[in-house]
């Protein structure tokens, strides 16, 4: 059923080439700049900052977003 669906999608919306593995890094370097810009404000020590900043574990998915109404005939 959902393949009958993407079929009808434009190409465009289905491929993931045009993110790639900069665009999350670039994503996750914007996160720790401010985490550390909020950081300044909190009162926590700096240390416990640093830790609570490093992640144990990295989860990739995609969202698929729809926008508007899709009139299937």
């Amino acid at each position: 059923m959902l393949r009958r669906f993407s079929s009808l999608l434009p190409s465009t919306l289905t491929t993931s080439s045009r993110y790639g593995v900069s665009a999350g890094a670039e994503f996750l370097q914007m996160v720790e700049q401010y985490f550390d810009k909020a950081g300044v404000h909190t009162g926590i020590r700096p240390d416990l900052l640093n830790y609570y900043k490093k992640a144990d574990n990295v989860v990739k998915f995609n969202l698929v977003l729809t926008r508007g109404t899709l009139l299937f005939t």
